[in-house]
């Protein structure tokens, strides 16, 4: 987190259109990562969506969407997600994939200001009590 704040970071989720091979998978998979969110798909599933995600999303995202933090892969299980949890923004994000940059904040905030900043972020990720 600190680094993050300090250096800023490019985020970048790759386009899967040409990977998922056609627009049917796509509403599939999306309709998959609804449905792990524990969210109804607006298109009947047909386990399309759930082969395909484990054949492709797991490198980044893990085998249950929980993600990897290491590599910047956010959960698609739980919390929220930049660009929206509904149906049409995960469809979007899989046709074109996103970008999105941190700017740095070492020549905006003192060193303090940013050691308290990376402990509140912190804190957001941290069940209350613990």
């Amino acid at each position: 987190i600190r680094k993050t704040i300090t250096n800023g970071r490019v985020g970048v989720m790759p386009a899967m259109n040409v990977i998922l091979g056609n627009e049917e998978t796509i509403k599939q998979v999306a309709g998959y990562v609804v449905q792990m969110r524990g969210g109804k798909s607006d298109i009947p599933l047909t386990g399309v969506g759930e082969n395909k995600f484990k054949m492709v999303c797991t490198a980044c995202h893990g085998a249950g969407g929980r993600g990897n933090q290491a590599m910047g892969a956010p959960n698609l299980v739980q919390g929220s997600m930049l660009y929206g949890t509904k149906q049409n923004n995960i469809e979007q994000t899989l046709r074109m994939g996103r970008k999105s940059t941190m700017p740095a904040h070492k020549s905006l905030l003192s060193a303090e200001q940013i050691h308290l900043l990376t402990a509140f972020v912190y804190s957001l990720s941290t069940p209350a009590g613990n």
